[in-house]
């Protein structure tokens, strides 16, 4: 959430001229969710990644599931992008809520 929202706080600019040369409000927040979701699915190759390399090391802690257990990686990599969804959805809404006028008044 952190990063995109200072990503969309230093673009107000850029986004408000966008805006003001008649970009659509929707295409506006397509970009800044995109931009979370693959923030958020770069981790979860990354994770994905991780886990299966190093699940032969936590084998001893994992019971009754093994470490590379399909349905156990997939849902926390649902959960991972459900959640990285939820972190871009605030700086989106707000990237489309920019003003404009004040957008180009700033600096």
């Amino acid at each position: 959430y952190a990063i995109l929202a200072y990503t969309v706080a230093r673009r107000t600019q850029e986004i408000g001229v966008r805006i003001a040369l008649g970009a659509a409000t929707g295409r506006v927040l397509r970009h800044v969710l995109r931009r979370g979701l693959l923030l958020g699915g770069s981790g979860i190759v990354l994770g994905l990644a991780l886990a299966l390399a190093g699940g032969r090391f936590l084998e001893s802690l994992v019971f009754e599931i093994s470490p590379s257990d399909p349905a156990t990686l997939a849902a926390v990599a649902a959960l991972i992008l459900a959640a990285s969804l939820g972190a871009a959805w605030m700086p989106a809404r707000r990237a489309v809520r920019v003003d404009p006028v004040e957008a180009l008044r700033m600096e």
